[in-house]
């Protein structure tokens, strides 16, 4: 049973903290004055840091379930594109408290106005003043300051996209933190999100092909330097004029780091772009794999509007993830070409195995799409359907097989009486000749 974190307790630790003790400072079950040197050590150890990015943040999946705080998670940041228009009319004084109430300061920059909030971060318009120009800073929200591994996760993300230079990838500036906030000054996308652009309405096949493309080739780039993003979807997809920029890697995983904690109940990600072994916490299974099923994901969406899985709740969208097929998008928008809809389904197989081996391969299949040639994704084979169907419903599959072995057996036997009714027959016709 855990109990709360004492100082006798941190005092005798020779090394590290272990995980337990990881896990009531992630629970802010730690007294102020254990807190303060714990953090310390934790600041300066690799070690630590790294266990605790690959710890449960703070049950956000059980807050996520509460139906009051829903909105705290799922609330988008509003269009960067729409804030920005409106900069230059915009008062850029930072002590006004009515324009920019929680701007803690930054050294370097000028705030210009306030881009939008969410449930993991608030995000401002600002000049950096030796370069003069506009960038984008994302900041710990004030309400977070006391969770250690939100601040973890900025840097993390921080650190991560340092290691990374696409021009498919929102570049990062600068990094810090101030009064306790982390922050991260990273370029302006000032053409809003791939939500934005998607409303719910189709798009091309060609624009959502082209998209996705883009996608990929950033995609794979991450996985060449040993990094999967773990949370792509639309509104982690920020445009500059027309040209796609995956951001937010603060659920990134650096695949060659070990951090000697083995779990498999953290659920991570959003629901409706998140891979089958995601949904299960399968820690193990999620690799390159998972991020190429959210591009399916994000295709998917852009191709009938919707995401390919959407349910009530949380826990029915993660069920419908793990059980269910998503339905194809030829039957909700007919005009999906059949070579698009294919490379979609091979995103979305529940088999990893199955999927594309690489972000590469997915994007040369849609350059071929592209070009006009035919793309190296199959259709899935009737036979294939009916083994899936099977094994999602063992039960009704094992009825359906009495019933046709049956069926077989009866239509045997009444093909045999058949025939001796038949050789019956002759026999009298002989007799009466």
């Amino acid at each position: 049973e855990d109990r709360p974190l004492s100082e006798s307790s941190i005092m005798t630790v020779a090394d590290c903290p272990s995980p337990e003790q990881l896990d009531l400072l992630l629970r802010d079950e730690v007294d102020a004055p254990v807190r303060v040197p714990l953090e310390l050590h934790i600041a300066e150890c690799l070690d630590c840091q790294r266990c605790l990015i690959e710890r449960p943040h703070i049950n956000d999946w059980q807050r996520l379930l509460a139906e009051d705080s829903i909105s705290e998670f799922t609330q988008p940041l509003m269009s960067m594109s729409a804030a920005t228009r409106s900069i230059s009319s915009t008062r850029t004084d930072p002590a006004s408290d009515e324009l920019l109430p929680v701007w803690p300061g930054i050294p370097g920059f000028e705030p210009i106005r306030e881009l939008g909030r969410g449930g993991s971060s608030v995000v401002y318009a600002a000049r950096q003043r030796n370069l003069g120009r506009i960038v984008a800073v994302k900041l710990l929200p004030e309400s977070a300051t006391h969770l250690p591994d939100r601040r973890l996760r900025f840097r993390n993300e921080a650190k991560v996209i340092a290691q990374l230079q696409h021009p498919g990838i929102v570049q990062v500036f600068d990094s810090g933190e101030v009064d306790g906030r982390a922050w991260i000054a990273q370029e302006l996308c000032d053409g809003g999100t791939l939500t934005d652009r998607i409303k719910r309405t189709p798009q091309t096949p060609a624009t959502a092909a082209q998209i996705v493309w883009q996608l990929a080739q950033a995609v794979q780039h991450a996985h060449e330097a040993g990094i999967i993003h773990r949370d792509i979807k639309p509104d982690n997809v920020l445009f500059i004029a027309d040209s796609p920029r995956l951001a937010d890697f603060g659920m990134a995983r650096i695949l060659d780091v070990e951090t000697g904690v083995t779990r498999t109940a953290d659920v991570m990600g959003t629901p409706s772009y998140m891979a089958p072994e995601q949904a299960c916490g399968d820690r193990e299974a999620i690799g390159t794999g998972s991020d190429i099923y959210a591009l399916g994901g994000v295709l998917y969406e852009m191709l009938t509007g919707s995401p390919p899985f959407l349910g009530t709740t949380v826990l029915d969208t993660l069920r419908l993830v793990v059980d269910r097929d998503p339905v194809s998008p030829r039957q909700l928008q007919p005009d999906v070409p059949r070579d698009l809809e294919t490379v979609c389904l091979k995103c979305l197989e529940k088999d990893i195995s199955r999927r594309y081996a690489t972000a590469a391969e997915l994007s040369n299949d849609l350059q071929c799409f592209l070009d006009g040639r035919p793309t190296h994704a199959r259709p899935v084979s009737t036979a294939r359907r009916i083994f899936k169907w099977a094994k999602r419903k063992p039960a009704v599959a094992s009825l359906c097989g009495v019933v046709l072995v049956f069926a077989i057996a009866l239509l045997a036997v009444w093909g045999y009486l058949t025939v001796q009714l038949n050789d019956s027959n002759d026999l009298l016709k002989d007799s009466n000749l």
